[in-house]
């Protein structure tokens, strides 16, 4: 059934399915919104809202969810200055309560709202914020809350759950260049199992704590280069594996992205290995050099034989200059820190 209006468009009301209520009804409505606050002009109301919003709203119908249809007697108003400074133009219901569609500014924080309204309380809608942020989902106190999706101003999208307008629980975060990052939120960080994938090909999957890559997790590229083991605070730190490129390993202690404590390097094809003691990416200390069936002891600082202690080869089997190794040790390529929104918290 179309909808009625009485009284110069003051009032209006329609129904859907349900008797139209009777003129007394009507009037006891007027004078009850009345007491609230002060009747606009669309005009006035219009003025409030930015215009990008209101070209949004125009070319993105507002769509209702089907669990939120409330097919009640509803009563369609012109805006209303309410004595908060706040304004409210929708539907209410008999009991004056705020009550299906309705569109509502908030004065103090310039904060433009559509949605669905249940006996006074905004469920579900789009939310714009003044730096041009929009929010659809369900709300809660006029905030985002459990399931909904943010754009925002920068181009960058999160879609999931959201706690009294935190990101909280599980989610997507799009970043405007197309890197994207899937799991666990806590506080609006990345806490928890998660993974986050660069548009260079570069993945990382594992654990985060307070939006830092924390614990345990693998990073890898689609070249063949993939690090697995421990993070500390986005820095390969503590144990674990790496596999450059070109085949070659290290298997070890790590401190801040470098090669530091025991740990075993192996050249591709097993070219020669190295066990032993590292400092700041350099074999440094006592470790053991093996080379097809040669076998050394020695000390090494800084990449470069200091002594040997022990040896099963002869003077004429192998050249010393082969000890000092540092050269053909790869470059640790897939640090953390080196990567785009590293500082995203």
């Amino acid at each position: 059934m179309g909808a009625t209006c009485k009284d110069n468009q003051k009032i209006c009301y329609c129904i859907d399915n349900i008797t139209q209520p009777n003129e007394s009804i009507a009037q006891i409505i007027e004078s009850r919104l009345v007491e609230l606050g002060e009747f606009l002009e669309d005009r006035q109301f219009n003025e409030k809202i930015p215009e990008q919003f209101r070209n949004f709203i125009t070319e993105n119908k507002f769509s209702i969810p089907n669990n939120l249809n409330i097919n009640e007697n509803i009563y369609l108003k012109s805006p209303l200055l309410l004595k908060s400074g706040n304004i409210y133009k929708g539907n209410w219901n008999e009991n004056v309560q705020k009550h299906g569609y309705g569109e509502y500014y908030i004065e103090t924080e310039k904060k433009f709202i559509e949605g669905i309204w249940y006996n006074d309380r905004l469920v579900y809608g789009r939310i714009f914020y003044p730096n041009n942020d929009l929010y659809e989902g369900y709300i809660d106190n006029f905030l985002p809350n459990r399931k909904g999706k943010m754009f925002f101003s920068t181009g960058d999208i999160y879609n999931g759950d959201f706690q009294e307008g935190r990101r909280e629980g599980n989610g997507t975060y799009k970043f405007s260049d197309g890197t994207k990052y899937k799991g666990k939120f806590i506080n609006n960080k990345f806490n928890g199992k998660g993974t986050l994938e660069w548009t260079n090909n570069i993945k990382y999957e594992g654990e985060f704590s307070e939006g830092y890559f924390n614990n345990h997790g693998k990073i890898a590229d689609n070249e063949g280069e993939q690090y697995e083991g421990n993070f500390q605070n986005n820095f390969i730190d503590g144990e674990g594996k790496y596999i450059f490129e070109d085949g070659s390993t290290y298997e070890g202690s790590f401190s801040v992205n470098l090669r530091n404590g025991k740990g075993v390097f192996i050249k591709k094809d097993n070219e020669f290995k190295y066990e032993g003691n590292w400092a700041n990416n350099f074999p440094n200390g006592s470790g053991i050099f093996t080379k097809g069936n040669i076998i050394i002891e020695g000390t090494w600082k800084y990449g470069s034989i200091e002594t040997i202690s022990k040896s099963n080869a002869e003077n004429n089997e192998f050249n010393r200059d082969d000890l000092n190794f540092s050269a053909q040790i790869p470059e640790i390529n897939l640090t953390p820190t080196r990567l785009p929104h590293m500082n995203i918290k």
